[in-house]
């Protein structure tokens, strides 16, 4: 990968990890989603199918936050071809690690009696 596009791949990926701390966790999953999509499409003019489950969670700031992050990538990163593959793989990696997390905390509520279903959200769908 040339260092500019590993330079946006890691600024991108910064950028999630603060957002990880202020979305609210629905909204910042399906936000995942839809730039592991976006970047697994190859960047701009990518199609992004929001099923009715999400929605609710497709928000202005949602939005609004997927297109601030996708133009950190920037068109020349994007003329790397490996750049796009290289930063779905890291959004992979770090939904997968969500997704463990989620099953981890769900697993500690069903042991101590404190799960009431949708307490922990989920990324599921991906």
């Amino acid at each position: 990968m040339s260092p500019a596009a590993d330079a946006a791949r890691l600024r991108v990926l910064r950028h999630v990890e603060e957002l990880r701390e202020t979305l609210p966790q629905p909204q910042f999953a399906l936000l995942l989603r839809v730039l592991r999509s976006v970047a697994g499409q190859g960047g701009y003019g990518a199609r992004l199918p929001v099923g009715d489950m999400d929605r609710a969670h497709f928000t202005p700031l949602v939005r609004n936050e997927m297109l601030r992050t996708w133009t950190m990538v920037g068109p020349a990163a994007l003329q790397d071809p490996s750049c796009p593959r290289q930063l779905a793989a890291s959004l992979d990696a770090l939904l997968a690690g969500i997704d463990e997390e989620t099953a981890a905390l769900e697993g500690i509520a069903h042991a101590s009696g404190l799960y009431g279903g949708a307490a922990t959200g989920g990324v599921g769908g991906a």
